[in-house]
């Protein structure tokens, strides 16, 4: 069975080597079905005619595969001709990816595979002692399987992939560590680094990434922090060989582990370098690009690449060069391969924004290759791919990098929301962290901007409370729901009063999230209700630092703005004059 493409501007893949005059993109379509949750591909090249994509499915929306519920499996496809026709691995004219592509080739052909093991149900008893070790444990709905992400895994092969030597690595301080998009790398001289990242045991904030590193072929290996400051949420992330001892890394700085940087900063790609061969790393620094989780290749040229997705709108992927070993970045060029995850519209919105994880090659005609999953308005989450020319750029009219999300300015009034400028659109709702000062919750207030009076509040409003997990992830546990506002009692351009009957009793110093949604919202699956008509947004804007919790403080800076209260006020708080 062949599975066509779909082409956002015709590219005649049979040019082979001929340089193609204009700027050009092929969107196409690998796997697609209906009754699949398919996502995270891996991509591999072979240098001549021949991809290969390989990925995971579940039929339900999850990232634990079968853990979770439901049937998973993992599909590999071959396309022959450059990504023009795709061959499934149960059809005839199917080839496998050699072993050589898939895993890391040393110089003296030993083939290295290292990474984290990935999510491992657990028996009760077995859960228990995970947990009182310190280990994170997590369990799943609606199976109720106990899972827990702890090791790390290893195989290395003296026969080309004939036959493998496999070992799990544990550490003794390590809570969780998780994998990611990109796999490991090898330098020159066979030094081979692995990326992966979680939460160490006693890390309370932040997000953590390490990298596995192996000087002797994959027989020892050290476990190296390369990027921690207890305040962003460090998540997956990219290694690549810049030339030297020169490692250059990319983080992905949005993630489930609590923060507490600035709301600004969440989102963005964060960077590393290392000049030893990955054996240390400075410190990180926020990159121009906004977008997540990254891979990192290196071009025939010297240049880097970067590709990430990007789940703000305009939904889609999106891709970055740089021209002198990942020092600076060309975001002013930032490359705009898709711009239709989220589509605006009535009815549409669905995907929750579900995408990315690209990975890209170069093609032997200089042109990229760039495999990834996404989620349309259809809201069937599939794998595609957008074979470009390098000097493709996208719409010209869409800001790009740090233009597209600007800093706060604490000179707008009111109505301006973190990282945004102006009243910003919200699909569902949005969240924020919280400490009571007090033993129990009543009411809350937050601010709904005068430009909401656009979209028709049809169902109306209200605010939930959540307790955080144990990694201190923003969608912890559901702990209460405020009264839902009538459609016509939203108060557009001012404050909308939500009661908690009965109050709610909270710890005064913990952290607590509110979140607000349209009455129209469905939890399970995330998503709105079916058969619902129009559009349903609203808008949120923050509120001055003169209110609890609003404005400015010394954990949060520039929050958004809403009030928390003990007792219930007799109305809501009023703007200054």
């Amino acid at each position: 069975m062949v599975l066509s493409g779909v082409a956002c501007v015709s590219l005649h893949l049979a040019l082979g080597l001929a340089v193609l005059a204009a700027p050009t993109k092929q969107d196409i379509v690998i796997f697609r079905d209906p009754a699949k949750y398919s996502a995270f591909p891996s991509l591999y090249y072979d240098g001549g005619d021949r991809l290969w994509v390989a990925f995971g499915w579940n039929t339900t929306r999850s990232h634990y595969g079968s853990h979770a519920g439901g049937e998973s499996g993992h599909y590999q496809f071959l396309s022959p001709d450059l990504g023009e026709h795709w061959i499934r691995e149960d059809e005839e004219g199917f080839v496998g990816a050699p072993a050589d592509l898939t895993a890391l080739k040393l110089s003296d052909g030993t083939v290295v595979r290292a990474g984290a093991r990935g999510w491992e149900a657990l028996e009760p008893d077995r859960a228990e002692e995970f947990r009182a070790r310190g280990l994170t444990v997590r369990e799943l709905k609606p199976s109720g399987k106990l899972v827990a992400c702890y090791r790390a895994a290893v195989r290395v092969s003296k026969d080309g992939g004939e036959t493998w030597d496999a070992k799990y690595l544990e550490f003794p301080d390590v809570a969780l560590l998780h994998g990611g998009p990109a796999e490991a790398i090898a330098l020159p001289d066979d030094t081979i680094l692995a990326p992966v990242y979680g939460r160490r045991i006693g890390d309370k904030t932040g997000g953590r990434c390490w990298c596995l590193r192996s000087t002797d072929r994959g027989q020892t290996w050290e476990l190296i922090t390369a990027a921690y400051d207890g305040r962003h949420p460090f998540a997956e992330w990219a290694v690549v060989h810049a030339g030297g001892g020169r490692v250059v890394g990319l983080i992905r700085g949005e993630g489930g582990s609590t923060a507490t940087c600035p709301m600004h900063e969440i989102g963005y790609l964060y960077q590393v370098n290392s000049e030893d061969g990955g054996k240390t790393w400075d410190d990180p620094a926020r990159a121009p690009m906004w977008g997540y989780p990254p891979t990192l290749i290196r071009l025939k040229d010297g240049a880097l690449l970067a590709s990430y997705g990007y789940r703000r709108p305009p939904y889609g992927v999106r891709a970055c060069f740089s021209y002198d070993d990942g020092r600076t970045w060309d975001w002013k060029k930032e490359v705009i391969l898709r711009t239709d995850g989220l589509p605006d519209g009535p009815g549409k919105g669905a995907s929750i924004g579900d995408l990315g994880y690209p990975r890209s090659v170069e093609l032997r005609d200089g042109t990229i290759f760039t495999a990834y999953y996404i989620t349309l308005g259809d809201t069937v989450t599939h794998i595609a791919a957008s074979r470009w020319t390098r000097d493709y750029l996208g719409p010209l009219d869409i800001p790009r990098g740090q233009d597209a999300v600007p800093e706060p300015d604490p000179s707008l009034p009111p109505c301006h929301l973190v990282g945004e400028t102006g009243a910003v659109d919200l699909v569902y709702g949005v969240q924020q962290m919280f400490v009571p000062v007090e033993p129990k919750v009543a009411a809350a207030a937050v601010r709904v901007a005068d430009e909401s009076g656009k979209y028709p509040h049809t169902y109306g409003l209200f605010c939930v409370l959540r307790r955080p997990n144990e990694e201190g992830n923003w969608w912890g546990k559901w702990i209460a729901q405020s009264e839902t506002l009538a459609p016509d009692a939203v108060k557009t351009g001012g404050w909308n009063l939500f009661r908690f009957d009965p109050a709610v009793e909270v710890t005064p110093g913990e952290e607590y999230v509110l979140t607000v949604y349209n009455a129209d919202y469905d939890p399970t699956p995330v998503r709105l209700k079916e058969g619902l008509e129009g559009d349903h947004r609203w808008i949120l804007n923050a509120g001055p630092p003169e209110y609890p919790n609003g404005g400015t403080d010394a954990r949060n800076p520039l929050d958004i703005g809403f009030c928390v209260y003990g007792e219930t006020p007799k109305e809501p708080p009023r703007d200054p004059e």
